[in-house]
């Protein structure tokens, strides 16, 4: 079940790397730089603003919760 993976990981060119690679789609030189920590957080916050979840509308909707728990626990006996 020997398969080839091939590194999708592309340059600044728009030119994919395309040398061998394990299962997580990145040769070694490129799997370290797709597994930091900044380059996941970008692509975490990218994903957000192309969702449409700015900060500030992740804000309200938190201050949103905790106003109905507020009221919940204020009902309560």
């Amino acid at each position: 079940m020997g398969g080839k993976y091939i590194c999708q990981y592309p340059s600044d060119e728009g030119i994919v790397c395309g040398g061998g690679t394990s299962k997580y789609g990145y040769c070694n030189w490129h799997v370290n730089k797709c597994h930091s920590k900044a380059n996941y957080h970008r692509k975490k916050m990218d994903k957000m603003f192309r969702d449409g979840q700015t900060p500030e509308a992740l804000e309200q909707a938190l201050d949103k919760m905790l106003q109905q728990v507020k009221l919940s626990l204020e009902s309560c006996p």
